[in-house]
């Protein structure tokens, strides 16, 4: 994983967006129902820029996009850096939600570069 933050043009990234159901037993999961991941990826080395996500807290969406940034969602090993991460240090409900997303956001991105999908998400991704 490389942390960076690039002045970019548009036209030199992408948009990538993840989606998974939140439970219904949190916040975000009576407000939004599903949760939406976006993140601004580097067109030519595939690393997070910038991201976003709808987590009813401030405190908890920066968390998520602050730890999203600089990796590359072509790497298995950052999928599973980020996956690990999330696991030992989000300490929210919404962490099967927010592990959903990114693999389904990796899904979106590798299938738009024409190559096969890291790990398959655990819950078939939504396609609002």
């Amino acid at each position: 994983m490389v942390h960076l933050m690039s002045q970019k043009m548009p036209q030199d990234t992408i948009l990538a967006v993840g989606y998974g159901l939140l439970p219904s037993n949190t916040a975000s999961g009576q407000l939004y129902h599903v949760l939406t991941m976006a993140a601004e990826i580097d067109r030519e080395t595939h690393h997070i820029l910038d991201a976003s996500i709808t987590l009813i807290t401030k405190t908890a969406g920066r968390w998520v996009s602050q730890s999203m940034v600089g990796y590359d969602l072509t790497s298995e090993d950052d999928t599973a850096s980020f996956m690990q991460r999330v696991d030992r240090d989000f300490l929210g409900n919404s962490r099967k939600a927010i592990q959903h997303a990114y693999r389904d956001m990796v899904q979106r991105y590798l299938e738009y570069l024409g190559q096969s999908a890291v790990a398959p998400p655990e819950n078939p991704p939504l396609n609002p």
